[in-house]
């Protein structure tokens, strides 16, 4: 049992320095800045955004960019191990790191024009949540918790605001969206012979403004 623990406390360790990895790597993602940061978007790059939520092809979108507001995050702490809790020994498998932009949710009718630069701001407010097949006990939620990082703050709401401009040609319309972190996983149990699955969860937080652009 010594033996095992010893193998799911390395393992546990491993996994969760690959967390700010995964996040770093993923395209169209900030880097660490004091103040806001625009990333912009290809026509090509907005299609796959789009076929990520699950929307189809539109060739009247011409790209946009995404706007990060100043770095107010919290310092990570994602130092954990599956400590003795409550009786019980929880660890997670399996962490990934995902982002999504929410088209259901645009700000208002943005700003439209032909020839000219569009100016226009969109504001977001979001509570962070975490969800799964059970209702996590407070012992299973600082475990998952502590992977996820503090800066997701679960149950506080955040607001996002940000301005965005782009000088078009043509007659094109500027829009803004909500852009999500979710951050998923495996929670499992520690079992003297067999380790109990529990639940698969995700953590979702508002992240930054997409800002989309697309022919009139």
């Amino acid at each position: 049992m010594k033996f095992k623990k010893s193998i799911l406390v390395l393992l546990a360790s491993l996994l969760l320095l690959t967390v700010p990895a995964l996040a770093s790597a993923a395209p169209l993602n900030r880097s660490d800045s004091d103040g806001p940061t625009i990333i912009k978007v290809s026509k090509e790059e907005a299609q796959r955004l789009r076929a990520e939520a699950g929307f189809p092809n539109d060739e009247s979108v011409t790209g946009g960019f995404i706007v990060y507001p100043e770095n107010s995050s919290a310092p990570e702490d994602n130092t954990v191990t599956p400590s003795e809790i409550g009786g019980n020994e929880y660890f997670v498998k399996n962490p990934k790191t995902s982002y999504r932009v929410d088209y259901n949710d645009p700000y208002l009718p943005g700003a439209s024009g032909c020839n000219m630069t569009l100016t226009t701001s969109a504001s977001f407010s979001k509570t962070t949540t975490i969800t799964g097949n059970v209702s996590f006990s407070a012992s299973m939620l600082k475990i998952i918790t502590a992977t996820i990082g503090a800066s997701f703050a679960v149950g506080d709401t955040k607001t996002v605001t940000s301005t965005g401009s782009k000088t078009v040609s043509g007659c094109q319309v500027l829009k803004g969206y909500p852009r999500y972190e979710e951050k998923t996983g495996e929670l499992w149990e520690d079992d003297q012979f067999f380790d109990d699955y529990i639940s698969p969860y995700k953590a979702t937080r508002l992240e930054s403004i997409y800002f989309e652009s697309r022919s009139m």
